[in-house]
């Protein structure tokens, strides 16, 4: 994708798993608080049903991460061919307004994110992204 690899971080993968595990099931996004986490800089949000992680089947985190979210923009550097199968299942017109939804791939693909952290409970999804100083506690 042309993109530098995101690292991993403890503080927001604690982060997610705490958003969903709040959610108990339901969609809600809950963005980290910059005020009481100062190492993070910014952040983005991404949400999504899906199966346990180590489950095998159609819902995996692959099938999530790839056809669920990155494959709202099928055209992106990397995806050739994955969208034709990851994104069986998935939708990517907003309820709401009819039109094409593309926030999670552009949050995913954004060189604005240096760092993820995942999280699942109760068949649903949470990352987190965000810019965190290296060194610092959320690192």
């Amino acid at each position: 994708m042309g993109l530098s690899p995101l690292k991993n971080s403890d503080l927001l993968s604690k982060h997610a798993l705490g958003v969903v595990t709040k959610n108990n099931g339901q969609m809600i996004h809950e963005i980290v608080n910059l005020q009481q986490n100062p190492s993070v800089k910014s952040t983005g949000q991404v949400l999504a049903p899906g199966k346990a992680p180590g489950d095998e089947g159609e819902e995996n985190f692959k099938k999530v991460f790839v056809g669920g979210w990155l494959c709202e923009l099928s055209s992106l550097p990397g995806l050739e061919g994955e969208c034709a199968t990851m994104s069986d299942g998935w939708s990517y017109v907003d309820p709401a307004t009819g039109k094409a939804q593309t926030g999670h791939a552009e949050i995913l693909s954004s060189k604005d994110f240096t760092h993820i952290g995942c999280g699942w409970f109760n068949g649903q999804w949470c990352c987190d992204l965000g810019v965190i100083e290296e060194g610092s506690e959320g690192y």
